[in-house]
């Protein structure tokens, strides 16, 4: 899919000086947004970056201060063999 934004110029030459890649920042930040939304899973963002392990594209998704969302029963789940 290719998507395209519209940006005030003024604007757009201060976000270019600021942000060197704005095609990957515009990614990220939809990629972000839909894993927050539950539109997109872990291994999704994994796929769509490219990361070569989970641990990344939870490392990446921490950075942008997005979290996995747990229940307490999906604590307890985990809890239980230990």
């Amino acid at each position: 899919m290719k998507l395209e934004i519209t940006v005030p110029e003024p604007l757009s030459a201060a976000l270019q000086r600021g942000i060197p890649d704005l095609n990957l920042a515009a990614l990220e930040g939809i990629a972000v947004k839909g894993y927050r939304q539950g539109i997109l899973s872990l291994l999704d963002i994994r796929q769509l970056f490219g990361f070569a392990s989970r641990w990344e594209a939870q490392e990446f998704l921490a950075l942008q201060g997005a979290w996995p969302s747990y229940t307490e029963q999906d604590i307890a789940q985990e809890l239980t063999p230990l």
